[in-house]
């Protein structure tokens, strides 16, 4: 659930439950930053592990160098919204929805998206170029890559 005005930049409340053992990670805009549970999450060390999930076509150019990152382990959850909070809690280094038919709207990751900033990581276009924006338009599906920390687009992108 996310609280905000016509697009993500006006982005002030973000709230996400893991349905499966009722986790509970929210966040605040203005630099409060994320919480887990109840209780403030502290930055920590690289994790080690990313998240990918990749549709068909579009991505061909992508799947090779996520494939090849050095150490750790790639996982797909399938969950965006829960990913993104991952990412921010620091369980997760990178996540990313890329591919032509696996784009997913806006709307239903807009509290993750608000928790990664509010942690210091960052949410971009496939590319790692433009940082994540989106308007209110539901039928519209994008791609995402998500970071903990800006230094590691450099090992994926």
């Amino acid at each position: 659930m996310a609280v905000m005005g016509s697009d993500t930049d006006s982005l002030r409340l973000g709230y996400v439950i893991n349905l499966g053992n009722g986790d509970e990670y929210w966040t605040e805009r203005g630099g409060g930053g994320v919480f887990f549970n109840g209780n403030r999450v502290t930055r920590k060390r690289r994790a080690n592990v990313v998240s990918f999930n990749i549709g068909d076509g579009g991505v061909e150019e992508y799947i090779g160098r996520l494939l090849s990152l050095r150490g750790g382990k790639k996982r797909a959850l399938g969950c965006a919204s829960l990913e993104l909070c991952l990412v921010a809690t620091g369980s997760l280094d990178m996540m990313a929805y890329l591919g032509n038919g696996n784009r997913i709207r806006n709307v239903d990751v807009a509290a993750g998206v608000l928790a990664v900033r509010e942690s210091g990581g960052a949410v971009v276009d496939e590319r790692g170029g433009a940082e994540f924006r989106a308007g209110l338009d539901v039928s519209k599906r994008m791609n995402i890559v998500a970071v903990s920390d800006r230094n590691f687009l450099v090992d994926i992108l």
